[in-house]
């Protein structure tokens, strides 16, 4: 095809490779809008099922530091009224975790996380 460019006339010839350029562009963009939608619905997963702040992870990560702060709260305090208030946020907060380790269970795909999450839970459970 390149080879036939040099016996065109000129005018022929920009036609041509303009064409080719078009052509070669919009093959380019084509490509790039279909990565462009993998990568967002890549990016929606993570930000869903992964550690950001508005992740399933993220969300539970803060529940447990909420527990942890209503417990010490609850040995700190001395005031009944402000010990039953905490007791009461650390068991809210532990049932939102509750929740949240429910869904993070079903996103995970190897039998390994499955045993360690399952053990780790167990060990736990004594301490929430």
């Amino acid at each position: 095809m390149f080879a036939n460019l040099k016996n065109m006339r000129i005018q022929k010839r920009l036609k041509t490779s303009y064409n080719i350029v078009i052509a070669l562009a919009g093959v380019a963009s084509l490509v790039g809008i279909v990565v462009m939608f993998i990568m967002t619905s890549r990016y929606d997963h993570t930000l869903t099922n992964y550690a950001f702040p508005q992740g399933d992870i993220g969300l539970a990560m803060t529940e447990l530091a909420e527990i942890r702060s209503a417990t010490r709260a609850v040995i700190g305090y001395e005031q009944q009224s402000a010990m039953d208030k905490e007791m009461a946020k650390h068991d809210q907060s532990v049932e939102e975790l509750d929740k949240l380790l429910a869904a993070i269970e079903v996103t995970m795909v190897t039998p390994e996380g499955r045993q360690s999450f399952a053990s780790s839970r167990e060990r736990n459970s004594d301490f929430i």
